[in-house]
């Protein structure tokens, strides 16, 4: 059995990792051939507000956790991370924001044992990266990330900001 092929995507928020795993889907489909069911998308931070915004279980300890400012724990990360793998099969899963801390990086060390793994760190600068939060805006209906002067999201989603 082949291993699967995991690319992680690491680097501050709106360093332009959502980009990047979009323009390597891109890629992937176009020179290899792959197929929509052979590649998956996993973006931590939207995996993140899903639940936030379900109120599940999960959500309403992240909300009370993240209130002050801080990032979601680790083992709510990694649990919820080991769940959504699980759901995978396809050969190549873009992995987007994970790891983000130590304790993360050694999960994810235990966690992509059976894979093959790839880490691509997002470098960009201060300046560029509060620019891109000051402009950022979500569709309400998809969840991409757009501009502020996007308007409308290409599904017809209202853009509100996050």
């Amino acid at each position: 059995m082949n291993k699967k092929f995991v690319i992680s995507l690491i680097g501050a928020p709106a360093s332009g990792k959502g980009y990047i795993a979009s323009c390597l889907e891109n890629e992937l489909k176009e020179k290899y051939g792959l197929g929509d069911s052979d590649i998956a998308r996993l973006s931590v931070g939207e995996m993140i507000r899903r639940e936030k915004k379900a109120m599940t279980p999960m959500g309403i300890k992240l909300a009370a956790n993240m209130k002050e400012g801080g990032l979601a724990p680790d083992d709510m990360v990694n649990e919820m991370l080991v769940d959504e793998l699980k759901k995978i099969n396809a050969k190549v899963l873009i992995l987007d924001g994970y790891p983000r801390t130590v304790g993360q990086v050694k999960e994810f060390d235990k966690l992509m044992n059976n894979f093959t793994t790839a880490v691509v760190f997002r470098d960009t600068p201060k300046d560029l990266i509060l620019e891109r939060v000051k402009n950022r805006r979500i569709c309400s209906k998809c969840g991409m990330a757009h501009n502020a002067g996007d308007g409308v999201c290409e599904c017809g989603g209202n853009l509100v900001k996050r």
